[in-house]
């Protein structure tokens, strides 16, 4: 503190309260999930269906990804990338449905709103990457951390599970339970 500037080392503790606001407070919603019953289907279906639909992305954009999607908060995105995991996201969350229907862990979902909300996860997994990439443009990083080499950090590993969580769970309290 008393090397730098006090402007600069206030806007980085601002910065870094904030980041750990929003992670906490975003992915506590994973904690409420599993809170409900069957919370251990709900954070598989949430999970899950995240997990496809980046999966999806990374591999079409990789292959066939010709069209950026944001060039200028992340350039690898394509368009091919985010149709790909737009529809891996509703696909994966059918199989998980169907799967943990006849396992005995039934979520209380038609197959149209298992469809629907795994289409619901593609967006804001896909919108939690472009969120969390803008934030390491506007600090000035490539990478989020070094603890995973090659992975851009941790945050990298997470960046699209941080919005689908509060989106599972809002759709269960609003749709679901009414």
């Amino acid at each position: 503190l008393i090397l730098h500037r006090r402007e600069a080392t206030s806007i980085n503790l601002a910065w870094t309260l904030a980041g750990m606001l929003y992670i906490g407070w975003m992915l506590s919603y994973y904690v409420a999930l599993r809170e409900i019953d069957p919370g251990r289907g709900w954070v598989l279906f949430a999970l899950f269906s995240t997990f496809a639909c980046d999966s999806a992305a990374f591999f079409v954009g990789r292959a066939w990804g010709r069209h950026p999607l944001a060039p200028a908060i992340s350039p690898g995105k394509t368009m091919e990338g985010t149709i790909a995991g737009l529809v891996a996201s509703p696909a994966a969350a059918l199989i998980l449905y169907f799967t943990l229907k006849i396992t005995g862990l039934p979520l209380p979902l038609s197959y149209p709103q298992a469809a629907l909300l795994g289409f619901l996860i593609g967006i804001f997994a896909q919108l939690g990457d472009l969120v969390e990439s803008r934030l390491k443009r506007r600090a000035g990083v490539k990478d989020s951390g070094s603890l995973i080499p090659g992975h851009g950090g941790v945050l990298d590993r997470i960046d699209s599970i941080v919005f689908t969580g509060v989106i599972v769970y809002y759709y269960y309290t609003v749709w679901v339970i009414g």
